[in-house]
């Protein structure tokens, strides 16, 4: 299941690539799997209950695209 939706971020990423939405020298393969690796983390940590933590390392993941 994860590949899929893996598979399937990229193929959004690659098509914000096109629409300009997101930066077009973005490899879309890899920043696919970063997002999946750090909505897993965000799940671990969601745990936690540290809403300023979860909401700086968004912040973060999403200046990346």
């Amino acid at each position: 299941m994860e590949e899929r939706l893996i598979a399937i971020l990229a193929e959004r990423i690659d098509q914000g690539c096109l629409d300009g939405a997101v930066r077009p020298d973005i490899d879309a393969q890899a920043m696919a799997e970063f997002l999946m690796n750090t909505n897993t983390g965000l799940r671990i940590r969601a745990r936690t209950h540290e809403a300023p933590a979860l909401c700086r390392i968004i912040d973060i993941a999403l200046t990346t695209l």
